[in-house]
């Protein structure tokens, strides 16, 4: 066997086949099929209730006072079905025959009539044909305690097996196998669904047992055991006994007598060549005599299979040969043996030999073995250590429960294992955290509490699963006790609680923990789900109708600032349009995190090295005032990234749950607007900041601007040396000294101040008053010297006048022109009129003038902006990617979808979707195809005349002239001076309508409008925001007298 195995030349015992222990729902019976080695099926017998076939014969008995029906089915055999019967209910042979004889004389069966001769030899025997056939339930001495009814291949019934309490179940198996003539497999069949309901002592059978007369008191048995060679079993009996050769060979006679072969030493008795694959042999296997089949194929096997192969094909091949062999020669087990030795007690005499199989942790044999003979634990601590030094252990404490667990449909999760002096609750978080399981664990528990607590071994003190246990000593080698992590808190928590007691200042704690947490958190059975314990929370946050939202926790390390956005984040705080900063002050109040606020701005997102596909595009952080897809478009642009390539790290960061991402697109140029740099015709005659009359301390954005005034002015050569010198400090004191006695001389001469005149006490009185007056100069000399000739005040407040609510914003796949378009009609609201101003062209020409500097080439191919039609969104991994569609004016619908600029939009739009969508081309184009001809559809029901005639507001009067003709014509109606609907030319519309059809009071619509449209001043107004009124059920504008002036229609 090589180095891995030992073994000895004793006799093996027979009962350490049963080391291998499996926990299996009791049965009261059991059905076995036919084997087939190594893994034979086992079913059921067959009943009246597994099939459709009508009955043909019934017949009424009382057995024991009992009722019963024997019933014979249209396609079963009659004797077959006796014989069931009477084997099932005990019947004797007498009962048997009078059976058969009623069935054959109901008439509804013939009689055959084939193999008379072989009929009438067993007659001249004097045997009857029933009796042959049928075998009544043996005679047995004892209770019958269990009993297992055996089918054939093909369903027939072949007999009931009987175990008796006085009988050894391996014997009883073993003789009705060979009474029955089955095959060998049915054996261990039997015996092991019996071994699951009865005890078992030994899993090989006695085959041989004989009386020797040697003279002695005590009775003297020959036994032989099945796959005991039996010529070795023999001659030891008669060395033990001091036998010599010739009665030696009388007793071998005997044995050969009983049928049982006795092979020569040595002799091969099965052998098989054996290939890995097609071409590649690895020689011919011997099994001989006095060898176990398993053990000669496993030497063969690590003798000729390479390294690399053992560990591939060694179980499988092992497996195929055993079981080839063993329908052949007789085997006791199917594993190898890899140690065995010869146990002795304390006075040298023999007690048996341990054994320990392939597959078997040694430890499980060796209890097995010294639980049978009562031996003590340093017995077996002794053995386990001289068998650990030739094979590999584990593990030293042995396996004293194991219980199967299935999953809700009956497939197997794996087994449960407790060992000896083990907690039976640590065995099962174990177990769970080892296969992932996802049953209740805490009925798991309470199961395994009921049923294993019970058993010799197992530990049952506690209901919560140590994790992890250890001493741990601190940076001066110092103990601070030992620590265990429960199953029943974030282990994490654990550890900052047990440092709190131990260590006082907070630093040297958290360093202390940041630097013990991997080494817990990395091993096998420890979860841990945080980075760092909670200091605060979790604490739960309710809306203003008093609904719980989430609940806010704060980790060691972490801003309150940022735990607060994640909460925002995961509980969708901010599309419900929560105020952020009003909750974070709140926060910030909350006992516990008291001058923890150290940041205002939380961090979104960060990742040192972070990468796409194989590109490391460094570090990354979103901070709150960005968007995620702004940051990842700025990585695109710094290391030449693909959209695909930048929207899989958008995916990336915006899957997680505790980030919002509101955009999915990034703004390629944005350029905060004041309106004062545009709008020069309104301040052509006079200087913009000519409105202040007074300091404007409000309109100081801060002191940046004075304190570089001030600096720049010490930087002058020679200006320094004004404060240096002790002749300015000598004067700046007689200047304060001076102003300090007139300002006295004054205050006191007032009334009010009189009566203090007496009180005050010299020197105390003038030192308050030289504070007060030499603040007042300071002061002075301050603004004087550093804010008043400096422009900040002014360009504060030029910057206050004509500071504009939101930014343009030129996104993805946006024109510069349609992104001022957008803005200008929001921004109108509260700075009209921006449309068509001097403000509106100079912010498309300013930003084009820069388009290679910015890199909006792209975005710069038109100065007119385009409709915008918005055809919905897509949902896709989270995230919103809406389907805008941008029409030009000066196309019709057909023109659009024949040039392709659908599908040019559908292209720009799937590229963006990451991973790609199946079919995403073809599905988005006719979706928004279907939109774009049901917005055209319904066009003339929108409020503004804009879309009603297919224009934008920054159209010309010339373009809104033509675009209100063609509308004219499509609705059925003449407009001077276009061609006539009525006489044919109008290219195709040459349909008129009733005049108080739809479509002609919507080209009166239209009509009523345009000249408001056509006329600047009048546009101007048609082009004002107007404010809802009367609760929004109509709307109103305000004049330039500010009179409010409700629109009708």
């Amino acid at each position: 066997m090589g180095d891995r195995r030992a073994h000895s030349s004793l006799l093996r015992l027979p009962f350490l086949l049963l080391l291998t222990l499996t926990i299996l729902k009791i049965t009261t019976s059991t059905s076995l099929d036919h084997p087939i080695p190594p893994q034979p099926a086992s079913v059921l017998p067959k009943s009246s209730n597994d099939t459709d076939n009508e009955p043909i014969f019934t017949l009424q008995l009382d057995v024991d006072s009992e009722s019963v029906t024997l019933t014979i089915l249209e396609d079963e055999d009659p004797e077959d079905a006796v014989l069931k019967f009477c084997e099932h209910y005990g019947l004797d042979q007498d009962s048997y025959a009078f059976l058969v004889e009623e069935v054959i004389n109901s008439g509804l069966f013939e009689v055959e009539d084939d193999d008379d001769e072989e009929e009438d030899e067993r007659r001249e025997d004097g045997q009857d044909s029933t009796q042959q056939e049928y075998r009544s339930p043996p005679s047995v001495d004892g209770d019958v305690i269990h009993q297992i009814p055996v089918s054939s291949p093909d369903g027939k019934h072949v007999g009931t097996v009987m175990f008796t309490s006085s009988e050894e179940p391996a014997d009883v198996a073993y003789n009705f196998v060979k009474d029955h003539g089955l095959d060998y497999g049915y054996k261990n069949l039997i015996l092991e669904a019996a071994c699951e309901v009865i005890d078992c002592e030994r899993e090989e059978a006695m085959v041989f047992d004989l009386a020797v007369d040697l003279g002695l008191e005590a009775e003297v048995h020959l036994t032989i055991f099945e796959g005991e060679d039996a010529r070795e079993a023999v001659i030891s009996f008669c060395g033990d006994y001091g036998i010599g050769e010739e009665d030696a060979q009388m007793l071998i006679e005997e044995v050969k007598k009983e049928g049982i072969e006795v092979l020569d030493a040595g002799r091969v008795v099965w052998q098989q060549d054996v290939s890995l694959e097609a071409g590649v042999s690895l020689g011919t296997v011997y099994v001989h005599a006095d060898e176990e089949p398993a053990d000669a194929i496993s030497a063969f096997l690590y003798e000729n299979m390479g390294e690399d192969k053992l560990e591939s094909l060694y179980d499988r091949a092992l497996e195929v040969l055993t079981s080839l062999a063993c329908k052949t020669v007789p085997c006791t087990r199917l594993q190898p043996l890899i140690w065995s030795e010869n146990v002795e007690d304390d006075e040298g005499n023999y007690i048996g030999t341990v054994e320990v199989l392939e597959g078997v942790e040694p430890i499980d044999a060796i209890a097995h073995f010294c639980s049978h003979f009562q031996l003590s634990v340093d017995y077996r601590a002794a053995i386990l250590e001289a068998c650990c030094e030739e094979v590999e252990c584990t593990r030293v404490s042995p396996r004293v429960y194991q219980q199967r667990i299935n999953d809700e449909s009956g497939n197997l999760i794996g087994n449960v294992e407790i060992l000896e002096g083990e907690e039976v609750v640590d065995a099962v978080v174990k177990f769970v955290i080892d296969n992932q399981v996802t049953l209740d664990i805490i009925a798991l528990k309470n199961h395994f509490f009921q049923t294993a607590c019970d058993i010799p071994g197992t530990v049952c003190t506690r209901n919560k699963a140590k994790l992890w246990e250890k001493n741990i000593v601190n940076h001066e080698k110092e103990s601070l006790g030992m620590m265990a992590i429960m199953d029943d808190r974030e282990p994490v928590d654990q550890i900052w609680d047990f440092l709190a007691d131990k260590i006082e200042d907070e630093y040297d704690r958290t360093n202390f923990f940041f630097n013990m947490k991997p080494v817990i958190c990395e091993g096998k059975y420890v979860i841990c789900s945080r980075e760092a314990p909670l200091i605060f929370g979790p604490q739960p946050m309710t809306g203003p109708e008093g609904v719980t939202v989430g609940a806010l926790s704060v980790m060691l390390g972490e801003e309150p600032i940022d735990a607060t956005y994640k909460l925002f984040a995961r509980a969708g705080l901010f599309e419900k349009k929560w105020d952020f900063r009003a909750v974070f002050d709140q926060i910030c109040a909350f006992p516990g995190l008291e001058g923890k606020c150290l940041r205002q701005e939380a961090l979104k997102y960060s990742k040192r090295n972070a990468t796409v596909g194989d590109v490391n595009i460094g570090d990354i952080a979103v901070w709150e005032h960005e968007e995620v897809i702004d940051v990842c478009y700025r990585k695109r642009i710094e290391y030449n990234l693909t959209v695909s390539q930048q929207m899989e790290l958008f995916n990336g960061i915006c899957a997680l749950k505790d980030v919002y991402c509101e955009r999915s697109r990034a703004v390629l140029y944005q350029e905060v607007v004041n309106k004062r740099d545009y709008d020069y015709e309104e301040y052509a005659d006079n200087n913009s900041t000519c409105p202040r009359k007074y300091c404007g301390w409000r309109f100081i954005a801060g002191w940046e601007g004075p304190i570089n005034k001030v600096i720049a002015w010490l930087n002058e050569d020679g200006n320094i040396d004004y404060f240096t010198d002790p002749r300015f400090v000598l004067g700046m004191l007689l200047g304060l000294a001076f102003a300090n006695r007139v300002l006295v001389s004054v205050l006191f001469r007032v009334p009010p101040f009189r009566r203090f005149r007496k009180r005050a006490k010299g020197l105390g009185m003038r030192e308050w008053a030289i504070l007060f007056s030499g603040g007042v100069l300071l002061g002075s000399f301050i603004y004087s010297a550093g804010v008043e000739p400096t422009t900040a005040i002014d360009s504060s407040l030029h910057a206050f006048m004509g500071k504009m609510e939101g930014p343009v914003q030129v996104l993805e796949g946006e024109q510069v022109a349609d992104a001022v378009l957008h803005w200008a009609l929001v921004e109108e609201k509260k700075h009209h009129p921006l449309l068509r101003k001097h403000i509106h062209w100079s912010l498309i020409d300013n930003t084009c003038a820069r388009k290679d500097e910015l890199q909006l080439e792209k975005a710069c191919q038109r100065r007119k902006a385009f409709e915008k039609l918005d055809f919905g969104s897509i949902s896709y991994w989270g995230q919103e990617h809406k389907l805008t569609y941008w029409k030009n004016p000066n196309a019709t619908m057909e023109e659009e979808i024949d040039a392709g600029r659908v599908e040019d939009t559908v292209d720009e739009i799937c590229e963006r979707l990451v991973p790609p969508m199946d079919n995403c081309n073809e599905d988005v184009a006719i979706h928004m195809i279907e939109q774009y001809e049901a917005w055209e559809e319904n066009r003339q029901e929108q409020k503004s005349v804009y879309a009603k005639i297919g224009v934008c507001a920054d159209a010309t009067a010339g373009e809104i002239y033509i675009a209100a003709g063609k509308t004219f014509n499509k609705l059925g109606s003449n407009y001077v001076p276009f061609a006539r609907v009525d006489n044919g030319t109008t290219n195709g519309w040459t349909t008129t309508y009733h005049p108080w059809d739809t479509k002609t009071m919507q080209a009166q619509m239209i009509m009523d409008k345009l000249p408001e449209l056509l006329n600047d001043k009048d546009r101007e107004w048609y082009d004002k925001p107007c404010e809802p009124v009367f609760g929004g059920a109509m709307c109103a504008k305000k004049d330039a007298k500010g009179n409010m002036m409700i629109e009708m229609g």
